[in-house]
């Protein structure tokens, strides 16, 4: 049985209300169909048996079928499809619960609330009557209708108890499925139907539901305003104002909407068509923001750009032709400023500067550089860069380099180049460079290992040297180069770790370029390639030394 908070469970009351001192409908949803459900609270300090209480919606006046003409046998229920008359098996509601009836079986109920009923009408609930059914085979809450919830001990000579009653939609309808006993000789008056006329809410949509604002039954009279009621407790439950006590709110029995990436490629507003984002969550319904697409690359290995480190392919980019800056420049040479100038291009460059110039009136400026160092400025006005997908490219905290592909138009402003973009997605990665390695967890490291590649690097014609290193879990990473004398040459790792791994540094920019900390290549000789891994918590350090050569070319 599931524990319910009643929303705005408030302590006021109004006119006559009285605190219920049994047990209550506290919320009713009615649509969609798969939605349905009944809510029926326990506000007693006592736990109390169900089993002689009953649920109805099967009032129906044109045939005399009415619930308070069930210990008669006769005439107690519509028998319409769509109806039902049902009891409560034998169950307790603990003081201060309440139980959740679904109209739908358990998997329609679970598809739409992602949880189960603690009861549903056609598996838990009984018929009325032992040997006759009671429950239609298409039993639902209509757009307006009566729910009763009443108590009969089974005997005929006993009387129906009203527990609770609620009515919604056309009032006009009240005279069909309401409750009004007065005139019933074995029972005391009700509230006529117009008064309750004016008591009624109106139907709720899809995804809203009748919800109770508290314990407080607003309204509703009883002994202690010297009226005797056809109540469990003798008050008269059709006396209660519904718009005073119940108000439509959005189904609160509906789980938290789950915030997260919901680009899944298909929404008009994607970053790339066809293609999801890098965290995309299926279960999100709200999108937070959060969509992520450093992972998306050309995966194709064959490729010019291929990116190792992509999760996610986006084969459109793999070996896209592009025009270089070089050659964008030199085909409009001289028309430096023209301002009438407007030449669509497809261009790739390294992102290499970022600047915000819209607090002047400005655009934003992503600098973009080929591989001969020429460069270009790519203007966007009515976006924003850092927010949007392609944000992680300009990102001053993120150590890896970002090649762009670019589409967009040539422009010139006070004699210079201007590259002017219109949208995000007129901006692909490329091609990325991890100037720090790419790391590979594994828990199972527990000391430090470092491993050069085994050749002679030449750094005077561009050779470079590949290597990894492995270290245990928290610990302050170091790496220097010294040469045999002992003499630092160069600083290359100084980071921490939180988890144990691998860093391959296999690529350009990540490996080391032969070079000392002033930039100048160093003599040819034997050097040392030092680790140091430190954990600070436990105060434990260790080392792995090994051998590197640097040659020359004659």
């Amino acid at each position: 049985m599931r524990k319910y908070i009643i929303l705005t469970l408030l302590t006021f009351s109004f006119l006559l209300g009285h605190e219920a001192d049994h047990i209550i409908f506290t919320q009713i949803t009615i649509t969609p169909d798969e939605a349905e459900l009944i809510a029926i609270y326990n506000p007693t300090d006592d736990p109390l048996n169900l089993s002689d209480y009953y649920l109805s919606d099967a009032e129906y006046s044109i045939t005399n079928s009415h619930y308070y003409n069930l210990p008669t046998g006769n005439d107690y229920w519509s028998g319409f499809s769509s109806d039902f008359i049902a009891r409560f098996p034998d169950i307790n509601i603990g003081s201060g619960e309440t139980l959740i009836i679904s109209l739908q079986d358990a998997s329609s109920f679970n598809n739409y609330y992602s949880y189960n009923p603690d009861l549903t009408l056609t598996d838990d609930m009984l018929d009325a009557v032992d040997g006759e059914s009671t429950i239609g085979s298409s039993a639902n809450l209509g757009a307006y209708e009566v729910l009763i919830l009443f108590k009969w001990d089974g005997q005929s000579t006993s009387l129906i108890q009203d527990v609770d009653y609620f009515y919604w939609g056309d009032s006009q309808g009240l005279s069909f499925y309401g409750v009004d006993k007065t005139g019933i000789s074995t029972y005391e008056d009700d509230t006529p139907f117009n008064t309750q006329a004016n008591n009624i809410l109106e139907t709720h949509d899809d995804d809203y539901s009748y919800v109770r604002k508290s314990t407080t039954e607003n309204g509703e009279s009883g002994p202690s305003d010297n009226i005797t009621g056809n109540g469990i407790t003798g008050h008269d439950e059709t006396s209660e104002i519904f718009n005073q006590s119940w108000e439509i709110i959005l189904n609160p029995a509906l789980p938290e909407p789950i915030a997260g990436c919901t680009d899944d490629g298909s929404l008009e507003s994607s970053y790339i068509q066809g293609i999801q984002a890098c965290n995309y969550d299926e279960n999100a319904s709200i999108d937070d923001g959060s969509c992520e697409y450093s992972c998306i690359g050309c995966m194709d290995a064959t490729a010019e750009n291929y990116v190792p480190s992509a999760t996610i392919n986006n084969q459109g980019v793999c070996n896209i032709e592009y025009t270089t800056i070089q050659s964008v420049i030199e085909q409009n040479e001289g028309n430096e400023c023209d301002e009438n100038l407007s030449s669509s291009y497809q261009i790739r460059g390294l992102v290499v500067g970022y600047d915000d110039v819209r607090p002047s009136g400005g655009p934003e400026v992503i600098v973009l550089q080929d591989d001969n160092g020429y460069q270009i400025e790519i203007v966007v006005w009515n976006w924003d860069v850092v927010s949007s997908a392609i944000g992680f490219m300009i990102d001053p905290y993120d150590p890896s380099e970002y090649v762009m592909y670019v589409n967009g138009t040539l422009g010139t402003y006070n004699c210079s180049w201007q590259f002017n973009v219109a949208f995000p997605d007129d901006i692909w990665l490329y091609d990325v460079y991890h100037p720090e390695g790419d790391f590979n967890a594994d828990p199972n490291i527990v000391k430090a290992e470092i491993k050069p590649a085994a050749y002679v690097i030449i750094p005077s014609i561009g050779e470079r040297l590949d290597f990894e290193y492995s270290f245990p879990v928290n610990s302050r990473v170091t790496i220097r180069i010294f040469d045999s004398s002992g003499r630092f040459v160069m600083s290359l790792v100084d980071r921490f770790f939180g988890d144990a791994g691998t860093v391959t540094r296999y690529t350009d920019k990540a490996d080391w370029d032969g070079r000392n900390h002033l930039s100048q290549i160093v003599a040819p000789g034997t050097y040392l390639i030092h680790l140091k891994t430190t954990n600070y918590s436990t105060g434990h350090s260790s080392v792995d030394i090994a051998p590197i050569v640097v040659g020359v070319n004659y």
